[in-house]
């Protein structure tokens, strides 16, 4: 199942979020090939894998899950 949420992730395509996306230009290279969790403009997690992000949220997290490429 957790493959599944990976890969749903990596394609979906989220409406605008221009505080995420400033923070990934301003900060993204610091993550390449990590999975981010972002609420706006702040990092609340950071893991090299997807399941690894995960477990360090709590459920139901109001964040952009994304993988820094």
């Amino acid at each position: 199942m957790i493959e599944r949420l990976e890969e749903a992730a990596r394609r979906a395509h989220p409406p605008p979020m221009p505080k995420a996306e400033a923070w990934i230009r301003e900060h993204g290279a610091a993550y390449v090939g990590q999975w981010v969790a972002l609420h706006d403009d702040e990092l609340i997690a950071a893991a090299h894998s997807f399941t690894e992000l995960k477990r360090q949220l709590p459920p139901n997290a109001d964040v952009l899950l994304t993988v820094i490429e």
